[in-house]
């Protein structure tokens, strides 16, 4: 009897990992279904369609039109335009080994992960609920930890959640008044902060950082939020050269302290040497020219020294040894400097690229879906994780 227990964990999990790959497919098709219907795109047949449906149907046998009939409106007509569902179910899983994305997706882990000066300076760590220096030295809670000591260089600052974080959800800024702490957004807006305030609301998993300035062309974009560039990060199944198919730029509007779509910002394409495309859009789609006072269809504007920031983040893309497919989130300091705010291992937003800035695979497609497709009839089934 018990010869067979290790088949029917398996056949479970096989049943587990269809339902959650069909719930995934399903929900796709249904909001981008909202999305051609947002924008008046007729959910139609167009050229090209079946190509499409047949190249991506080496991975699975359901392909999503919506996708397809959606952001060939925004792009190029062609079978690489990446299915989000199939991306999310088969490519991530096999690219990006589940068993690995718990301790790469800790934010407390990216000073062990990256090399010294990639990010903003730690102040205080809490993992799994014990207090940690910025260094990883346990701290005794019970002498206080030194909060406000420990807080006197800095006039402002930035605590996140570390682990099941996502669009920038609880991130919140603070910033001294009087000599006292205060939350500027959020529920925190005028609360002041407090140790015990901080483990109620952050919980067992939390960062305290400081709040980098940012440089004057990004601050112009946005002076508020910290605008990020979204770089997808690949590291080829070929070659193993770490490359970059795609670009965008985040932007937050005015008074907003976060730049992501969901939260009301807006994403702008970056063309090839840092141009940024002729217009923005909001999170279904909606194209916007005019953003914080500037209008991106008459000015034309490039990112210093991008070639700096692509070159940043190959290098933070050679550190995730085990994952091959990143989406990496940069900002620019006001010395024009790199920084690493984030990088998402899971739910890698093709959208946002294929909305604004061109293919999310680019000239990658072919030989990510020979890899995959290879390791699918050796393997028989991939890991979902959530």
């Amino acid at each position: 009897m018990s010869a067979f227990i290790p088949q029917v964990i398996d056949a479970v999990n096989r049943c587990y990992n269809r339902a959650i790959m069909l719930k995934v497919h399903y929900g796709c098709i249904s909001h981008y279904r909202k999305m051609l219907e947002i924008n008046h795109i007729p959910n139609r047949p167009v050229t090209g369609e079946k190509e499409y449906v047949k190249k991506w149907r080496r991975l699975y046998p359901l392909v999503a039109v919506e996708d397809y009939r959606l952001f060939s409106r925004y792009i190029e007509v062609t079978p690489d335009l990446v299915p989000e569902a199939i991306s999310h179910n088969i490519v991530e899983a096999l690219l990006v080994p589940p068993e690995f994305r718990a301790y790469y997706s800790d934010k407390n882990m990216f000073d062990r992960i990256m090399p010294a000066g990639f990010l903003p300076k730690t102040i205080l760590r809490r993992i799994s609920g014990s207090f940690f220096s910025a260094d990883y030295r346990l701290l005794d809670e019970a002498d206080g930890l030194g909060l406000e000591q420990r807080l006197e260089a800095f006039d402002r600052i930035v605590v996140k959640p570390t682990v099941d974080s996502c669009s920038g959800q609880r991130v919140t800024l603070f910033a001294r008044r009087d000599g006292t702490w205060f939350g500027l957004n959020g529920v925190w807006k005028d609360r002041e902060l407090s140790l015990s305030r901080l483990k109620e609301f952050f919980g067992n998993d939390f960062i305290v950082q400081e709040c980098l300035k940012q440089s004057a062309f990004m601050s112009r974009l946005c002076p508020t939020s910290v605008n990020t560039i979204r770089l997808f990060v690949y590291r080829s199944v070929r070659s193993e050269e770490v490359v970059i198919p795609s670009v965008i730029m985040r932007l937050g509007h005015t008074g907003s302290f976060v730049d992501n779509s969901h939260a009301g910002g807006v994403s702008i394409g970056v063309l090839p040497g840092g141009r940024l495309n002729t217009y923005t859009t909001d999170q279904y789609g909606r194209k916007i020219t005019e953003v914080n006072g500037i209008d991106f269809s008459r000015e034309e504007l490039i990112i210093p020294h991008f070639n700096r920031v692509l070159e940043f983040a190959k290098t933070v893309g050679r550190h995730l040894i085990h994952c091959r497919m990143s989406n990496i989130d940069i900002m620019i300091d006001e010395t024009g400097t790199p920084k690493l705010v984030e990088y998402n291992l899971s739910g890698m937003s093709t959208w946002l690229y294929q909305f604004n800035s061109g293919l999310a695979y680019g000239a990658y497609c072919d030989e990510i879906i020979d890899y995959c497709a290879k390791r699918l009839s050796e393997a028989g089934h991939v890991r979902i994780d959530y």
